[in-house]
């Protein structure tokens, strides 16, 4: 495959993400600016929920917009987080990234992540629904193996490593296991 094709297939396939505590208007509208290439456009765009109408009027070409919940501690508060998921999509967002509450995982609260799994699901509907497994706060490949196959059981449509908020975040041997 020559490197035009592949810079193609990379680019459809990647989220062009700016969730930053600094974040302001002129950094949401670059990064929209930036989500359309000489190679094709991204899939999504990324950001905080308080800036979907911002991404509206700046997206164009059919590109997703997709935003975060619980974001980045991975917080089980259900009605809040539900609440959360209404307004974003009510707002324009196309696709939920949620983080999965790993605390509780690790805490051995298994029938709760399930369970907070399922209301996702619930409420993004037919949305796209992207859940962030924390993988280098999992630490094992038997608790990442766990998470994902959790995961998918419960109807995640992607599955993600990282925040990229904690000390330990994507790595290759995570993105493996996801894989596997």
């Amino acid at each position: 495959m020559d490197d035009v094709t592949a810079a193609k297939i990379m680019i459809s396939s990647l989220d062009l993400t700016s969730l930053n505590e600094t974040d302001r208007p002129e950094d949401i509208k670059r990064l929209c600016a930036r989500a359309v290439t000489p190679y094709g456009k991204a899939a999504a765009v990324c950001v905080y929920p308080q800036f979907i109408p911002l991404v509206l009027q700046n997206l164009s070409d059919n590109i997703r917009i997709a935003t975060v919940v619980n974001f980045p501690a991975g917080g089980t508060d259900m009605t809040t987080v539900a609440k959360s998921i209404k307004k974003a999509l009510k707002s324009g967002a196309d696709e939920i990234d949620a983080v999965f509450p790993y605390h509780s995982f690790l805490d051995g609260e298994y029938d709760l992540c399930r369970e907070f799994l399922n209301m996702l699901r619930d409420e993004t509907g037919e949305n796209t629904l992207k859940v962030i497994i924390e993988s280098g706060e999992l630490a094992t490949v038997g608790n990442i193996r766990g998470v994902t196959q959790m995961c998918i059981e419960q109807g995640a449509d992607f599955i993600k490593t990282s925040t990229g908020k904690t000390k330990i975040a994507a790595t290759p041997e995570a993105a493996n296991v996801i894989l596997e």
